[in-house]
């Protein structure tokens, strides 16, 4: 005869009754005091956030710190021929303030172009930095280096390395004798897809010719840029077709920002930010400080400057729907499992042949459409 003994039902989880959290638009994330600021810059690889200031840039951690620590170290360390003094350092140290990017003279404009930051200054200093702490000399990360004394300053951007720059007098194109008219002061001015957008007090010029659009910023978007009318509260893109009004309100203030992943757009407004779907449709609205520049990254964090702070959101509800759904792979290798296990560093029990075991395993992993890496942590 056959027993069946019935079990008592588990009692559920404890948080099995609750309510699920609503995802939110805009979530706050946090709060970052800042100098006055006009502009937003970002390093998407290494996840540095930038923002200019009058002698330069403060650079922000991927954590959103910023340290304005100098330290001075040997001149053997570079290589290149540094001369005299740098900084307050002695000579032959250098000096090194990964916080603060500064010629030593007034910003006139910065670029971002892969994981290298660049600056120009008003008497027409290029400058450059590696963003980028695994490429070339680790002493050289995030140090301003000289590149070029240019014919003009003004609002910069950087293609294939090569500088183009709003100044007042005109767009000077690499290696241009002279430069490209437009008539107003430049309020911003981006390259998109090979073309250049100058905005300006008088109006938009797409690579010279003149566009019905005005406004105070723009951002790229597919084939084009996007820019906001103040005065008349319309949201518009402009591309090689012309002008397009996307959305229209009267309580738009200027900023805007669209994420490059899902193609929301941000739009900054009297009360808080408009979230929009790239055709223009309405999607939600949010209350924020009063915001100076907008950006969206890739990683739906949203940034929003204001006059005295770094503000960051997380659009939750970004991802939501039919957007792919990103996968990695992470394993571990858990030998030893326990601090105490003592394990040899050498012979067939031991840190050196796991190792070997795992980079020999790790090559079957290469062939599949995800990162992988090998990697070794020891025991605090």
């Amino acid at each position: 005869m056959w027993w069946l003994f019935a079990c008592e039902p588990p009692a559920p989880d404890p948080w099995a009754q609750l309510a699920p959290l609503p995802l939110e638009a805009l979530r706050p994330l946090l709060s970052v005091d800042t100098e006055s600021s006009d502009r937003l810059l970002r390093v998407e690889e290494s996840r540095l956030t930038l923002y200019t200031v009058e002698q330069g840039l403060r650079v922000l951690d991927p954590l959103y710190h910023s340290s304005r620590a100098a330290h001075c170290l040997d001149a053997a360390a570079f290589n290149a021929d540094i001369g005299g003094r740098q900084g307050y350092c002695d000579t032959g140290e250098v000096e090194l303030q990964r916080g603060f990017l500064s010629s030593g003279r007034r910003l006139a404009g910065a670029a971002v172009e892969g994981e290298t930051i660049w600056l120009l200054d008003i008497d027409g200093g290029l400058f450059r930095a590696n963003a980028n702490p695994e490429e070339g000399n680790p002493f050289d990360y995030l140090r301003l280096l000289p590149v070029a004394s240019l014919p003009a300053a003004g609002l910069l951007q950087v293609e294939d390395g090569l500088p183009w720059i709003a100044a007042a007098d005109g767009l000077w194109a690499p290696g241009a004798q002279s430069p490209l008219s437009y008539r107003g002061a430049v309020h911003d001015f981006l390259r998109v897809e090979g073309h250049s957008y100058v905005l300006t007090s008088q109006g938009l010029w797409r690579d010279g010719e003149e566009l019905p659009a005005s406004g105070k910023r723009i951002v790229p978007t597919d084939g084009g840029v996007l820019g906001v009318d103040k005065q008349r509260g319309e949201l518009w893109r402009a591309n090689a077709e012309g002008v397009v009004v996307l959305w229209a309100g009267p309580e738009l203030s200027g900023s805007l920002a669209q994420d490059p992943v899902t193609k929301k757009i941000y739009v900054s407004t009297t009360t808080g930010i408009n979230i929009l779907d790239e055709s223009g449709s309405l999607l939600e609205q949010a209350t924020t400080p009063a915001a100076i520049d907008l950006y969206a990254s890739s990683t739906q964090e949203i940034l929003l400057l204001t006059d005295s702070s770094l503000e960051l959101y997380l659009d939750q509800q970004a991802l939501a729907g039919p957007p792919p759904l990103h996968v990695w792979v992470a394993a571990f290798l858990e030998r030893p499992r326990k601090e105490e296990d003592d394990v040899p560093c050498f012979g067939k029990e031991s840190v050196a042949n796991f190792l070997k075991l795992a980079g020999s395993q790790a090559a079957l992993l290469h062939d599949l459409p995800l990162p992988t890496a090998l990697g070794l942590t020891p025991w605090a």
